[in-house]
């Protein structure tokens, strides 16, 4: 068994010149829809028009009251589409692959939504499973799941083990909680384009929701729970509901490591992260803010995310000033767990108007940044993920990073999944900014790890989690 979280992320890590072969059987690729069989489904509607107020309004203002009689069946079906709908499909070599609302390692959408709703105008009461292959809901349970009677509605993102292990294997449970923050993100702004307020938990009892939601927790597993309305829980004589829907190939192979971090990380937090300051090497102190002006966004909200695209078209040109704080700033805003703090944000940037080349941390309390190191790192940064040469047109690469021993010290191994579910949450974020300020946005996962410690000045038990590369394209 492993003995820390920090031990799973470099069991996984990535080496240069260390990494095995892995053949892919096409044949049995992860089905990415979920089928229940022969359950109640809900049609919901089509034509409904999601908001056109800016990324920044979404985000920034204040939501209204959680008001029952604003969850109507048309705001159900527009936060579900903004949040994980399909947006549209292209053709592959292997048939046709259908996009989604939020990014995913691999394009394998590992996740899965689901609602409890209780005493809302027009729905029945009952859990509820998102059809995404069909825009509709699939009733799993009637009336009575809860032990809450009062009106509620609360949504639940799992992840699919195999999906993401088929190509990754071992490494996979990193995607599923980045991939499960994209999703977060992607639900917690929809949500919030209702007027409705949107509390993201991730320390709920993982046997108790995992029991409520009726699904084989050797297979799927609950790893965010999204709080609009009341509360929900299961009531004590609740069965599984048709587990084997859990499983997407005919020939599933178990990672017993992936098992073992998951079952770690099972336990809630003992207590809040530490402070995000990550020494670094040659930092000047002097903070420069964002209080110059900004580029405004092009789109509105629901266009962004219908338009947002995982593009790798980069082209050899800077980012000026104004465009790359309206990127970061959105980054500054708390995700609203109290362990938003569980990151720290750093930019690697190349020349552009206004911006000298260099590495930059942020200080997102304080809506600034600081220049840690002169000079473009983004070649070698470039190097460092895999040699993927597109990344290295890119005008920025935004990174996220963790102290993996101070979050064990303080939380427990729970603080894994604080860290990276927050790095997926502001990633998507980068991938929406990017989209509505008309620019190119893909995001990285593979990159060798003990490589970009070093190049980002990291030591110890500190390691970079994700990257999301943004800027100007073809």
């Amino acid at each position: 068994m492993i003995p820390s979280a920090k031990q799973y992320h470099q069991r996984t890590s990535y080496e240069r010149n260390k990494l095995s072969g892995h053949y892919l059987d096409w044949s049995n690729q992860p089905n990415p829809f979920k089928e229940y069989r022969g359950l109640d489904r809900v049609e919901l509607p089509r034509d409904v028009q999601g908001s056109q107020a800016s990324l920044d309004a979404v985000l920034l203002e204040t939501p209204g009251p959680a008001d029952p009689e604003k969850i109507t069946l048309q705001a159900l079906s527009r936060m579900l589409s903004l949040s994980y709908g399909l947006t549209t499909r292209s053709r592959t070599p292997g048939g046709e692959f259908f996009h989604r609302s939020v990014p995913s390692a691999g394009g394998l959408y590992p996740s899965e939504l689901y609602a409890a709703i209780q005493k809302t105008p027009g729905i029945e009461d009952g859990l509820y499973h998102y059809s995404v292959a069909h825009h509709s809901l699939v009733r799993l349970r009637g009336e009575g799941f809860s032990q809450h009677a009062d009106p509620c509605l609360v949504f639940f993102i799992t992840a699919i083990f195999f999906r993401s292990a088929w190509k990754y294997r071992d490494r996979s449970y990193r995607y599923h909680l980045l991939d499960s923050g994209h999703l977060a993100e992607s639900l917690s702004l929809a949500i919030r384009a209702e007027s409705l307020p949107a509390k993201a938990d991730y320390d709920f009892e993982d046997n108790e929701i995992n029991r409520l939601l009726g699904i084989d927790p050797d297979l799927e597993v609950c790893l965010v729970k999204m709080t609009v309305l009341g509360d929900a829980s299961p009531a004590a004589d609740l069965v599984q509901v048709q587990p084997e829907a859990s499983r997407t190939a005919a020939k599933e192979t178990a990672y017993p490591l992936i098992r073992e971090i998951h079952s770690l990380t099972s336990t809630a937090a003992s207590g809040l992260p530490p402070s995000p300051a990550i020494p670094v090497k040659n930092a000047d102190e002097t903070l420069d803010r964002f209080d110059g002006p900004v580029a405004s966004p092009k789109m509105g909200f629901a266009d962004t995310v219908l338009l947002r695209r995982s593009r790798r078209n980069f082209i050899p040109q800077g980012m000026d000033r104004e465009t790359l704080w309206a990127l970061l700033r959105l980054l500054c805003e708390p995700t609203g767990p109290a362990c938003d703090d569980a990151i720290r944000v750093g930019v690697l940037t190349s020349e552009a108007p206004g911006v000298e080349p260099g590495l930059y941390w942020l200080d997102r309390t304080e809506k600034a940044w600081t220049l840690a190191e002169k000079g473009n790192l983004i070649p070698q940064m470039t190097r460092i993920c895999l040699d993927q040469e597109w990344l290295a047109n890119a005008a920025c690469h935004i990174f996220f990073a963790a102290d993996l021993d101070g979050l064990d010290a303080t939380c427990g191994p729970r603080g894994y999944r604080y860290a990276m579910l927050t790095a997926g949450r502001l990633g998507h974020r980068v991938y929406l900014g990017a989209t509505a300020l008309e620019l190119a946005c893909c995001g990285i996962g593979a990159f060798y790890d003990p490589e970009a410690a070093d190049l980002l000045g990291l030591d110890k038990g500190r390691r970079m989690l994700y990257l999301v590369a943004a800027g100007p394209s073809k």
